[in-house]
């Protein structure tokens, strides 16, 4: 029976494992974003070398109005033709799209000549891996040993990026925190134009002034900083009042490691606090009328665990959608006569979930709310307090069929919590088996 018990406890950790691996978001074109490239092979070199599996993010940064993306077969890919097109074209920048087969994936910007000059993205997704993660013996091609870790791009806001925060001076407060920022890293700041980022000292950053500016202010976006040394580093927009309404990054950058980690320690640490959480409401679908009514967002939102301090993206296209947080009557009929603040209707829209309980969201255009855009979840005060099992319900519809859901809300998914499930279940099932 021990043996038994092993056996099931075994290939339970390893589909744990094997769910449970890291996810990559691609910026496509990484500082350059998503536009008209300086060469024709521009986005075929970025490809090449990059490995894309099931379940990877690609990240297309580009300025709304002015441009989209598009995937398309082959036969349009090879004729920068968007008449056979898979899905609707997005036309909001960022826009993020999830790659859920393998294959070969065709994008175009379907603007104007955009893609006969070199506007297109073709790359090949494999399977995730079949295999147990095992150790592997160092490669000649490895880094040396005296670099902990690669160096790593943080794009500020996610997918909010960098504006006008909707959770005022909080929101990159929280964005920022459980980030490690090493030399090395660098900060990729996506805004629209009229706006810009500067470095600034400490008391520049705390009057919201730029009369101390670090460097040049940049109005370009997507616009990058490297880390060259260790230290507190300030960021504001000098636009307006924007810093003042929230539009400031402050950070703390540490030196590389020098060496290998050192051997853990007897003492067992306490547990960090978990870092907030940006969910991307609908994944690549956004906030838009759902083909699968309103079991869609009931679907996305199962699985996932909502904690204080964690954020909630609406992509939708402008003058289209809008989204109003209501009371469950509210949500329940479809109305807005119980709003709970002020209806939001310029995307992508960020509300910071600030309290614990259940919180409701619909649209309040046409019929959209009663062809099931609306969204329920269950708020709770802290992620440490939930077990890695927990499955988040649709206030409203009662418990979820399904433990599984639509995946991560962002490049940042809840993969180990489906995972945990997963291999929660199966371990039942092959114990009743036994």
């Amino acid at each position: 029976m021990a043996a038994k018990v092993a056996l099931v406890l075994g290939f339970a950790l390893f589909l744990f494992l094997h769910h449970s691996a890291a996810q990559t978001v691609h910026v496509v074109g990484d500082s350059t974003g998503w536009r008209i490239p300086p060469t024709a092979d521009f986005y075929a070199k970025w490809a090449t070398g990059k490995t894309f599996t099931v379940g990877d993010s690609l990240v297309f940064n580009f300025t709304t109005d002015r441009d989209d993306v598009t995937r398309v077969p082959k036969a349009s890919f090879d004729m920068c033709s968007d008449d056979n097109e898979i899905g609707d074209s997005i036309e909001i920048g960022p826009a993020t799209m999830r790659l859920t087969t393998a294959g070969e994936h065709y994008f175009i910007s379907s603007e104007d000549t955009h893609c006969q000059q070199g506007q297109k993205l073709a790359i090949n997704v494999t399977a995730a891996p079949a295999a147990p993660i095992t150790p592997t013996p160092p490669s000649t091609k490895a880094p040396p040993p005296t670099s902990g870790r690669a160096p790593v791009t943080h794009v500020v806001g996610d997918a909010t990026g960098w504006r006008i925060p909707q959770g005022g001076n909080m929101f990159y407060v929280n964005w920022a925190t459980g980030k490690e920022f090493v030399v090395g890293d660098s900060l990729l700041f996506n805004f629209s134009a009229g706006d810009d980022v500067v470095r600034v000292t400490k008391r520049s950053f705390d009057l919201c002034s730029d009369d101390d500016d670090i460097g040049e202010d940049i109005d370009v976006s997507p616009a990058r900083f490297f880390f060259n040394a260790p230290g507190e580093y300030y960021f504001i927009s000098s636009e307006d009042g924007h810093c003042q309404q929230g539009q400031k990054l402050a950070i703390n950058v540490t030196a590389a490691a020098s060496g290998p980690m050192p051997p853990p320690s007897n003492a067992r640490p306490p547990p960090p606090k978990p870092a907030p959480v940006t969910h991307v409401v609908g994944d690549a679908v956004g906030w838009t009328v759902p083909q699968g009514g309103a079991a869609f967002y009931t679907n996305w939102a199962a699985g996932k665990t909502f904690a204080v301090g964690d954020s909630l993206v609406f992509n939708f296209r402008s003058e289209v959608h809008d989204v109003q947080r209501v009371t469950k009557r509210s949500f329940d009929i479809c109305s807005d006569d119980d709003e709970i603040g002020d209806s939001i209707d310029s995307s992508p829209a960020t509300m910071v979930l600030a309290a614990p309980g259940e919180h409701y969201y619909i649209s309040t255009e046409n019929q959209d709310c009663e062809l099931g855009q609306k969204l329920a979840i269950n708020v709770v005060a802290s992620r440490s307090n939930v077990p890695a099992t927990s499955i988040a319900t649709s206030p409203s519809s009662g418990p979820a069929s399904s433990p599984g859901g639509s995946g991560s809300g962002s490049p940042f998914s809840s993969a180990n919590t489906v995972a945990a499930a997963l291999s929660a279940t199966l371990f039942g099932l092959v114990l009743n088996f036994f």
